[in-house]
C-alpha cells in the first residue's frame, strides 16, 4: 500500500480539531462535534482579533449553521448545548 503525502492545502480542507480535554468527557459524539466546531470558530475569532469591550474573544455561530456544518438537526444542536 502506497502512502500519499499530505500537502499543506489539504490540512485546511474542512478538518476540525477535537481537543484532548473533551475526548474524555462523558458526552455524546454529536456534542463533541458541536464543541469542536465552536472551538474552531473561536480559534478563528482569536486569530482575527474579534474581542468584545472587555477584551474577551467571541464568535458568531448560529444554531442553524452549526446544524448544517455538523449534518444534524437544529433540535439535536439544542440538546447538545444543554
Amino acid at each position: 500500500m502506497k502512502l500519499r503525502s499530505i500537502r499543506t492545502e489539504t490540512l485546511d480542507d474542512g478538518y476540525t480539531v477535537v481537543p484532548a480535554s473533551i475526548r474524555r468527557l462523558d458526552i455524546s459524539g454529536d456534542a463533541k462535534i458541536i464543541y469542536s466546531l465552536i472551538y474552531s470558530r473561536l480559534c478563528l475569532s482569536i486569530k482575527n482579533g474579534w474581542k468584545d469591550a472587555d477584551g474577551i474573544p467571541y464568535c458568531n455561530y448560529r444554531r442553524e449553521e452549526m446544524a448544517s456544518d455538523a449534518s444534524i438537526h437544529v433540535r439535536k444542536v439544542d440538546r447538545c448545548m444543554e
